[in-house]
Parts: C-alpha cells; sequence; structure tokens
C-alpha cells in the first residue's frame, strides 16, 4: 500500500484506532480490512446486501480499510464481527471518507508540485527557459492557504545505534541519500535525538510525493510519522526552520561539495522568508545559487 494511502486514512481518524480509540503512532499502524480479504465472493455477496453496502464495494476500498493497532487488528482477526458489529463500523468509517480524500488531495498536489518542478528543472538545463523566467513565474504565483501550499513534510525516521560518532555519520548518510535521491532540497528540521540505543532524525522536505519513497532502500532506518511543518511548528513554522536550513547546509553540503560549476566554496546566502522562498547557498566566486521557492 502507497504510504499516501496509509497516512491519508491515519489522519481521517485523527491518528486514533478505530476500533480502541487510542492513539497509533506511525510505526505501529496498521491498516485492516473490516471485512476480510480472505472473505469469499458468496459470503461477500451476501454482506453487501444484508449490510446494504452499493453494489460496486470493494474489499480493499477506502471504506474496508481502517487504522489500528497491531494488538487491536491481531485480536478482531481472531474474532469475526457479527452484522451488526460490521454495520456499526462501517457507519463511523463511512462517515470519515470525504476526510480521506481531503488527506490524499494533499498529497497528490505535493506530487504535481514536485512533478512540475522536475520538469521545469530540466527545460532550465536544456536552455529552453531562463532560471530568471522561472523565479519570476514562482514569486507571482499565490495560493488560497499559502501556509498549507508551501509547508515542507516532515519526515521523522528513527534507527538502532548505541556509538555517538556511528549517529552522526548515519544521519549525513541519510540525508544524503534523500538529497540525491530525488533533487530537492531537504534539511533536518531539528537537532537529533540520540539516547545510547536508538538515533531519531526530523528531515523537512519541499514539494515532495512521498509514494517516491516506497522503493528507496533505508536501509536500518525506519519511517515513523509524515506531517506538514505547519501542524509541527505552527504558523511561524518557516521561521522556525530557518536555522535549521543554515546548519544543515552548512554542516552536511556546502562544507563537502562546493560549487557545481566552479568548484569554489559555497556559502550560506538566505533563510526560510515569510513569502516562501528559501535562499539557500551562494558560491562566493561565480555565484551559482542553490535555493527552493
Amino acid at each position: 500500500m502507497l504510504i499516501s494511502t496509509r497516512v491519508s486514512i491515519w489522519r481521517a481518524n485523527n491518528q486514533l484506532c478505530l476500533y480502541c480509540g487510542d492513539p497509533i503512532k506511525y510505526r505501529d499502524l496498521e491498516i485492516d480490512h473490516l471485512i476480510p480479504d480472505s472473505t469469499s465472493e458468496i459470503e461477500l455477496a451476501r454482506l453487501i446486501g444484508v449490510l446494504g453496502l452499493p453494489k460496486e464495494f470493494s474489499l480493499n476500498g477506502a471504506i474496508n480499510l481502517v487504522p489500528s493497532h497491531h494488538d487491536c487488528n491481531r485480536k478482531k482477526r481472531a474474532t469475526q464481527f457479527n452484522e451488526a458489529t460490521l454495520r456499526y463500523y462501517l457507519g463511523i468509517w463511512g462517515e470519515k471518507q470525504v476526510k480521506i480524500i481531503e488527506e490524499k488531495s494533499k498529497f497528490e498536489r505535493s506530487a504535481e508540485r514536485d512533478d512540475i518542478l522536475a520538469k521545469l528543472t530540466r527545460q532550465v538545463e536544456a536552455g529552453a527557459i531562463s532560471r530568471e523566467e522561472v523565479e519570476g513565474l514562482l514569486k507571482s504565483i499565490r495560493t488560497p492557504d499559502e501556509r498549507t501550499a508551501l509547508s515542507p513534510l516532515v519526515l521523522s525516521f528513527s534507527r538502532l545505534c548505541n556509538d555517538l560518532k556511528v549517529a552522526e555519520m548515519a544521519q549525513s548518510e541519510l540525508i544524503d541519500k534523500l538529497r540525491i535521491t530525488f533533487q530537492r532540497p531537504l534539511i533536518l528540521a531539528e537537532p537529533y535525538t540520540f539516547t545510547g540505543e536508538s538515533l531519531s532524525v526530523r528531515l523537512a522536505i519541499w514539494n515532495f510525493d512521498i509514494d517516491r519513497l516506497d522503493p528507496v532502500d533505508l536501509s536500518d532506518w525506519e519511517l515513523l510519522d509524515v506531517e506538514p511543518a505547519y501542524k509541527l511548528y505552527g504558523d511561524n513554522s518557516a521561521e522556525a526552520l530557518g536555522d535549521a536550513i543554515n546548519d544543515t547546509y552548512n554542516i552536511f553540503y556546502a562544507e563537502k561539495y562546493g560549487c557545481p560549476k566552479c568548484g569554489g566554496k559555497v556559502v550560506m546566502s538566505g533563510s526560510a522568508s515569510e513569502s516562501g522562498e528559501f535562499a539557500i547557498g551562494a558560491c562566493q566566486q561565480c555565484g551559482w545559487e542553490d535555493y527552493d521557492s
């Protein structure tokens, strides 16, 4: 199942288990079939009639897929819901379908921006459009809710680790891998957490199709959570991420790679702004800039 689908189902119920009502962490989330996917065609046809479900009802449709804890899911597997219980849960979950569609549309818009920016990048590299034209276009665009449209996704990762030096190297390698793979501005949203047994990292990434993360080999890393920055840090998320942009760029990118055009020294040139521009770095010799708008 796509990450965007899992997260949409999870958020539609306010990150709560449908069965017990308690909060679920993303790492503990399981998507359960209200009517088991092993149900025979004959039995499914009977239930559709008895429960008054639409003829096009699918076992893998959104109304039959609910968020649950592992333990709740396991208990439910051992006990087949009777018709009254199924009718109860289908009624509750049916009211959440609009929310699922809203959540999925947010990911779809982000995926569309990801695709558009990739195409613009290729056009700029081919010389079909100038960088100045692209900048002018992006600056002229305003959306009904800029906070939502411009807010990066914050991805929370964790892995087992009992050595501080290994932890520092591991987070650097994770940032490098995701930045190179996706060609998107990506920063440490806040300082990493090292407990002596595990390492947790929060990364912010702009204009990103979350489903592109599905085929990536993250080795020892586990995805714990996915949230827009404005939900984690409030209306001042751009300001809150400003220092993080500086720190990440200077530590993990500028000092390591230098200017891709002339090899000169790249230094931090700006930070997050209210308009959504993120001037990340510039070469001191040729003026090349690394930025996101």
